[in-house]
């Protein structure tokens, strides 16, 4: 099922509120839940609660925290999935809404044959999808359940997945770094206290040099 809409999301929260909302916050909202009934409530919830809707217009740019009950739900709906599945999601996770086969392979040093079938584990249970028309190329379901599963990973194992991906990234693409940069400078940069901060520096430079600025910082605040 489809979420709702902006407009939808904009009057659930005036019904919900008694709150003329700000509008930047709405298109956050329906951003980060993409229209997700549940996933809204629960936000608007934890928003009312902690006085956060008299205070949205100064803080739509930030980004909006994931309740528990959220995440209690997504955790419970991982559990339909084998452990190794589990596993290999939340690695995939430290490479974002979508993910390409090739690279989890080298970060999860397992052959494609093998992630293929725990994939299909991971489709049929609606957590992820394969990007039509894209070969290779999987996306999750929400970007909550990709958020929550890197979240749920111990801060050392994030760092060494990072450190792994960086370098996975710089041996897949050494002919061709450029369409990449932003990954090498986003996982140099989480990698830091493991790996090479000259190489952030260097990423985060050229990356900078090739799409605005504003983005680039968009991109490494994660």
């Amino acid at each position: 099922l489809r979420g709702i809409s902006q407009d939808q999301v904009r009057e659930f929260v005036e019904k919900s509120g008694a709150w003329i909302p700000d509008p930047a916050m709405i298109a956050a909202l329906y951003r980060t839940t993409e229209g997700n009934p549940f996933f809204l409530t629960e936000i608007v919830r934890l928003l009312i609660a902690e006085g956060g809707l008299d205070r949205a217009a100064d803080r739509h740019s930030a980004p909006l925290a994931i309740p528990e009950a959220v995440q209690a739900a997504i955790r419970r709906r991982m559990e339909l999935v084998a452990e190794p599945t589990r596993n290999l999601l939340s690695t995939a996770a430290l490479l974002g809404r979508e993910f390409e086969l090739p690279l989890l392979s080298v970060v999860a040093s397992e052959p494609p044959e093998k992630l293929l079938e725990l994939l299909e584990e991971a489709i049929t249970a609606g957590v992820t999808a394969e990007l039509p028309g894209a070969i290779g190329r999987y996306r999750f379901s929400h970007s909550m359940i990709a958020e929550t599963l890197y979240n749920g990973l111990p801060r050392t194992t994030r760092l060494r997945l990072h450190h792994q991906i960086a370098n996975a990234l710089e041996g897949l693409y050494a002919g061709n770094p450029e369409p990449h940069l932003s990954q090498l400078a986003y996982h140099h940069v989480q990698a830091w206290p493991l790996g090479n901060p000259a190489k952030a520096v260097e990423y985060a430079q050229r990356a900078a040099e090739r799409r605005p600025a504003t983005n680039v910082r968009r991109f490494l605040d994660g």
